[in-house]
């Protein structure tokens, strides 16, 4: 008896491969078995006394009657013809499904809509009826029964079909129903005549970006996409998918590297630190820390560092030094950090917005601007530090309207190609020049300047084999 079967997966017929399945393997071993190999390497034999583990690579089939001597990917797609045409079977997919126990034996979600009636069974409640409202306890705790069995006023019904007593379900839905569709009913929160108006949900969806920790993206998303495909079969939507696109968001670890608990002592109380330093210093060290993706550990200095950054913003543009004439130094900074912080937030890529705001300040906090300049700032810092923008662009710049009302700034491409990069010039790998170029030159505009640079001529001896270019960065040249 192997331990390891799985009862209600696939046909209940076990197959034992022990030539080619590491657990099988193991289990023939244990039990000394004959192990006999029906696949192997192209033109390589398998010793089976020798063998250490299964072989489970692609192969050519031996052993196997007919089929001998054909690849193993072929072979599959012959052997299932074969069975098919014999009608033993036929090629199908088995889906890793299981029944889902939607009932929770605690107070917080969803009543279940059904009443128990010893007459007519298990009896639906009637729509008039629906929503079941929780009712209000003083006690949420279990009791070796759930907490709603406690409340005698809930739990005594009349039946809808015979008017006898009865009892309504005592648990309530898993909080997974309730999230498998919600996004659909945020598109109209307020209808109380129909689940959403279809012109909303025709506008609103699919979602075209969702937002999701790592340990939802199974079972949530399952269950989320499950019920949608429902409802697209019953024609209640024009859409198949939820979502068009799902990111893992990390986890805030604690100070000690482990993800935060109380039994651990590790919790980091986010009031304490808005009351402290403030939300948007809270909210840009969050996003500062590490990679979108990425769980990273908590670190007071660092939303200290944040704060002082924030302060420094908060000086640089009180101070308002104005000017009428527009520098062309301060207008390259700018549009270069408009394309840059834009693509990092597009990309999800927060900490190195952060980062290029930080690097645009030490640009310009010695510089003069113009009012626009100043509002352009303010516009690429206003998605990091939204209080901090809002009260700067209404108090000091004197704008009426909001700044998250604005548009986010536009970028010039002919300055970002007038900049300039320094180009590493290498001939067979080693470093023979660095010289000034002008960002996004091809290939051949770069090979040209690198020939004619004297310290790359000296190293040059016959005929350029071969290039390899990186733009902007390298040209290495193989002679």
């Amino acid at each position: 008896a192997g331990n390891f079967v799985v009862a209600d997966y696939g046909s209940g017929i076990v197959m034992a491969v022990p030539a080619h399945d590491q657990r099988d393997f193991e289990f023939a071993k244990k039990y000394k078995i004959p192990i006999k190999i029906v696949m192997q390497p192209n033109n390589k034999k398998i010793d089976v006394n020798s063998m250490k583990e299964a072989y489970t690579e692609e192969g050519v089939l031996i052993n196997s009657d007919k089929f001998n001597g054909i690849n193993s990917k072929d072979a599959k797609d012959k052997i299932t013809k074969k069975l098919e045409t014999k009608g033993i079977g036929k090629k199908t997919v088995k889906y890793k499904l299981r029944d889902w126990l939607v009932s929770r034996q605690r107070y917080w979600g969803t009543p279940i809509p059904i009443i128990y009636c010893d007459q007519c069974g298990i009896v639906p409640v009637p729509d008039k009826d629906l929503p079941i409202k929780l009712p209000p306890l003083k006690d949420y705790r279990p009791k070796g029964v759930p907490p709603l069995a406690s409340s005698k006023k809930f739990l005594e019904v009349k039946c809808p079909n015979c008017k006898l007593p009865a009892k309504r379900d005592a648990e309530t839905l898993d909080t997974f129903v309730d999230s498998s569709w919600y996004y659909l009913r945020y598109t109209d929160p307020k209808n109380k005549n129909k689940f959403a108006d279809d012109s909303k949900l025709k506008a609103w969806l699919p979602v075209k970006l969702y937002i999701i920790g790592a340990e939802h993206s199974v079972l949530h998303l399952l269950y989320a996409r499950f019920i949608t495909k429902v409802l697209h079969d019953r024609s209640c939507l024009n859409f198949i998918e939820p979502f068009l696109k799902l990111r893992h968001l990390g986890l805030i670890l604690g100070t000690d590297g482990q993800k935060m608990s109380k039994s651990k002592g590790n919790v980091i109380n986010p009031d304490g630190i808005v009351k402290e330093f403030g939300a948007d210093s809270f909210r840009m060290y969050e996003m500062f820390m590490g990679p979108f993706e990425d769980g990273q550990p908590w670190d007071t200095k660092g939303v200290i560092g944040v704060y002082r950054f924030l302060g420094r913003v908060w000086n640089f543009i009180s101070k308002l030094e104005k000017t009428k004439l527009i520098a062309d130094e301060v207008e390259k900074i700018l549009n270069k950090a408009i394309k840059e912080i834009g693509d990092d937030i597009r990309d999800m890529k927060f900490n190195t917005g952060v980062s290029g705001l930080m690097k645009l300040l030490n640009a310009l906090e010695d510089k003069m601007l113009t009012v626009k300049q100043y509002e352009t700032f303010l516009k690429l810092m206003a998605p990091f530090a939204p209080h901090l923008a809002e009260e700067l662009w209404q108090n000091v710049l004197k704008n009426g309207k909001s700044i998250h009302l604005e548009k986010w700034p536009e970028y010039d491409e002919k300055l970002l190609a007038e900049e300039k990069i320094n180009l590493v010039i290498q001939v067979n790998g080693r470093v023979r020049d660095t010289i000034m170029v002008k960002k996004g030159l091809s290939e051949e505009e770069t090979r040209k300047l690198a020939l004619a640079s004297e310290n790359v001529k000296r190293h040059i001896v016959g005929e350029v084999k071969k290039i390899i270019y990186v733009r902007d960065r390298i040209i290495n040249l193989v002679v």
